[in-house]
């Protein structure tokens, strides 16, 4: 059983049974054998990192400077 969240770019392609607990997340899907997969919805709400919307960032007035390379 693999468990957690899976990223795939691309293609993922399976071919032996396999069991997922979490999310797969995947470009295209290729399964060649049987597959189970159990969604579990804890993502949405702790999303790790690279998965998730950031804040946005803002200049604060007096906190940068100019550089000469």
């Amino acid at each position: 059983m693999i468990k957690g969240l899976v990223y795939v770019s691309g293609l993922l392609t399976i071919s032996h049974q396999s069991n997922y607990e979490g999310v797969v997340v995947c470009n295209q899907l290729s399964p060649t054998a049987d597959i189970t997969f159990n969604y579990n919805s804890i993502f949405l709400s702790i999303s790790p990192s690279g998965f998730s919307a950031g804040t946005e960032m803002e200049l604060v007035p007096g906190s940068w400077d100019r550089a000469a390379y």
